[in-house]
C-alpha cells in the first residue's frame, strides 16, 4: 500500500529539512521567537507581542 501524496510530501520535507517542527508548548513571552509565514499567506505579517497585567477587582 503506498502513501497518499500529501503524506509522502510531508515525510520528504521532514527528512530533507524543508519542514521544521516547532515546539509550541512553552508559555509565550516577549522572548518567544516570531514564526514568519510565507509572504503569499494572508497571515504572513508578524504582529507585535506585548504583555498587559490586569488587576483583579474585589467586590
Amino acid at each position: 500500500m503506498s502513501e497518499p501524496p500529501v503524506l509522502a510530501a510531508l515525510v520528504s520535507g521532514l527528512r530533507g529539512g524543508s519542514i521544521e517542527v516547532v515546539d509550541l508548548t512553552p508559555p509565550l513571552s516577549s522572548s518567544t521567537p516570531v514564526l514568519r509565514l510565507p509572504p503569499d499567506s494572508d497571515a504572513g505579517r508578524a504582529h507585535s507581542f506585548s504583555t498587559r497585567r490586569s488587576r483583579a477587582t474585589r467586590t
